[in-house]
């Protein structure tokens, strides 16, 4: 009785090297990044995988599309053998809106017909938006931190951090103080030949 025995011939397999790519964050006005995988050599097999985060398309490619912070692993496959190897990359959060104060409340007159506001920010690059709530015209510096107003009312801002995109609002009020006009009892003939207050 002979028996034959055949062997498969041994393929070797040399692992791909994986590298997931430069950590990334998301903001207030960053929702979504596409990752940007590689591996050498190129034309291999892809997978990604997430603890956390969530990955919206594309995970069997480089470059991902992923909306949640979290640790996202590339994984490499050789097809040629099927060694494989792995990297990490994170996405972080960055959606902390800054500290902010509209200033203290204004008061207009008689005698001082227009003011200006004094909004302050925790955040150093920011942007200012003044709205009055009755629809009062700002006339000078409605996108600045100290707007000079004119009219009575109820003065929102909105700032925004420019280096995340998230905003935060405060009120500041512009209040109208009643003039009181000095008393000048009545002549007893009815008629002044002087001028009031001269």
């Amino acid at each position: 009785c002979n028996v034959t025995i055949n062997h498969a011939p041994f393929q070797s397999c040399t692992p791909p090297v994986a590298n997931a790519g430069q950590d990334m964050s998301l903001t207030c006005a960053v929702s979504q990044v596409q990752l940007n995988g590689s591996s050498s050599p190129s034309n291999m097999q892809y997978a990604w995988s997430t603890i956390n985060g969530n990955i919206v398309s594309d995970g069997n490619t480089l470059t991902p599309l992923v909306d949640a912070a979290g640790t996202y692993i590339l994984s490499v496959t050789n097809p040629s053998g099927g060694c494989s190897s792995t990297d990490t990359m994170m996405v972080g959060l960055d959606n902390t809106a800054p500290s902010i104060s509209a200033g203290p409340d204004m008061n207009l007159s008689c005698t001082q017909t227009l003011t200006q506001l004094q909004a302050t920010s925790s955040a150093p690059n920011s942007q200012y938006s003044w709205v009055e709530v009755g629809g009062a015209a700002i006339p000078s510096g409605g996108n600045s931190a100290n707007p000079t107003v004119v009219s009575p009312g109820d003065y929102v801002v909105t700032v925004t951090d420019l280096s995340n995109g998230c905003s935060s609002m405060d009120t500041a009020l512009a209040i109208l103080v009643p003039c009181i006009l000095p008393y000048y009892p009545p002549p007893a003939n009815g008629k002044l030949d002087d001028l009031i207050g001269s």
